[in-house]
């Protein structure tokens, strides 16, 4: 395929080879990701899986459909055609499991911003027409060398004129994904908490107050730093037992994992910033703080409008604090997420932080750089059919 492999397991039989230790339930939804992600640090070779997980079947872990190995991305057409024609049959006539038929349905898809963009066909999200939500146009930051999506008020995009291709600018090819039975626009969701807040909002925002990049106007100072560094490891000396990772100093934000920044955003950075930040940037960053929060629990679901507010007013205040510049797709995405959540449940159900544990587990299966897809997909057959709980 293209100039890379192509190895396709199928839904069907990772289905099939999931019950055959465990009751099925009569119907499953399938949450679909797809991701590029290098075997090896420093590898010009990428791996692109196609993964899925049932979601009605959270203990479950995630399954490997399809895998892709070349050193640049696959061919659109060619990657996705077996998986929809296969994804449409069993839409159609389900999986026959033990003489009783299991009811198929696709619940959404998750992916990071660029695997979003490449699976749908569309521009990439630094181009002016790159929201796949909305019809806002952006503005190219010459300084910055970034596309500035500052409106939060434009028209959302449709089903009907995704498929109708009404905004020219904003599609590059035509997906296999249009000839499944989902919405183009709505099924295909932004509201990821690990790449939209985590690795995207609170790293920015970390990155700008630490280093000054993304031209920030607020920076911390060397002696700033270092105290905050040394409230981090006082801090993880009382971090709460549902706190697994220690968080590491500022010195390494760069390696900081996903839930790093995700304990900084909800736990850490709500007590120890007042002190560092401008009232206006820790009023900004609480902000952010409370409508995470919000969406984060289905306790707090009957103040949903309140977090849509909030996520409004911390990209109105970004703008004030930061600059017009500093509104990065990223940024401008937070005005889409509530409706994700509405639909689809909170953030920690709808995140794409299975799937991301699950790919660094698929990086451990290879032990040499040689024949690497066929490594891959033999010890991915071989461990399917042990532990249906684990893999």
């Amino acid at each position: 395929m293209g100039n890379g492999q192509f190895w396709y397991n199928g839904i069907e039989n990772c289905l099939l080879t999931k019950f055959a230790d465990i009751a099925p339930p009569q119907s499953v939804c399938l949450v679909f990701n797809v991701d590029g992600l290098p075997p090896f640090r420093g590898s010009s070779i990428e791996f692109w899986p196609i993964l899925f997980k049932i979601e009605n079947m959270p203990r479950l872990q995630p399954m490997v459909v399809a895998i892709y190995c070349g050193e640049t991305k696959p061919p659109l057409q060619k990657f996705l055609t077996q998986f929809v024609d296969e994804l449409n049959h069993i839409l159609k006539n389900g999986v026959i499991v033990e003489k009783c038929k299991l009811e198929v349905k696709i619940k959404y898809f998750v992916c990071d911003t660029p695997a979003r963009n490449f699976i749908k066909g569309t521009v990439g999200f630094n181009s002016a027409h790159g929201c796949i939500k909305c019809t806002v146009i952006g503005d190219y930051d010459r300084g910055g060398r970034h596309m500035s999506f500052p409106r939060i008020d434009c028209p959302l995009r449709t089903d009907e004129s995704f498929r109708m291709k009404t905004d020219d600018g904003h599609h590059k090819e035509d997906s296999p994904l249009l000839r499944l039975p989902i919405n183009m626009v709505e099924d295909i969701i932004v509201a990821d908490s690990l790449h939209l807040f985590d690795l995207g909002l609170m790293r920015k925002c970390l990155y700008g107050w630490v280093n000054g990049s993304y031209n920030f106007r607020t920076k911390l100072s060397a002696a700033q730093i270092d105290q905050l560094s040394y409230l981090l490891e006082e801090c993880n000396k009382r971090r709460p037992i549902e706190i697994h990772r220690a968080i590491r100093k500022l010195k390494c934000l760069k390696y900081w994992k996903g839930t790093e920044y995700r304990t900084f955003l909800l736990y850490i950075g709500p007590v120890i910033l007042k002190v560092f930040l401008t009232r206006e940037a820790y009023h900004n960053f609480l902000t952010l703080c409370c409508a995470v929060t919000i969406l984060s629990c289905n306790t707090y679901s009957k103040y949903i409008h309140i977090a849509e507010c909030l996520l409004e007013d911390f990209i109105e205040q970004f703008i004030d604090i930061y600059g017009i510049d500093a509104i990065s797709s990223n940024v401008h995405n937070a005005c889409h997420v509530v409706n994700d959540v509405k639909k689809f449940g909170s953030l920690p159900e709808i995140s794409s932080y299975p799937f991301e544990n699950f790919l660094g587990h698929l990086k451990t299966l290879l032990h040499t750089g040689n024949r690497q897809l066929p490594q891959l997909a033999k010890r991915v057959i071989e461990l399917s059919k042990f532990n249906s709980l684990s893999i």
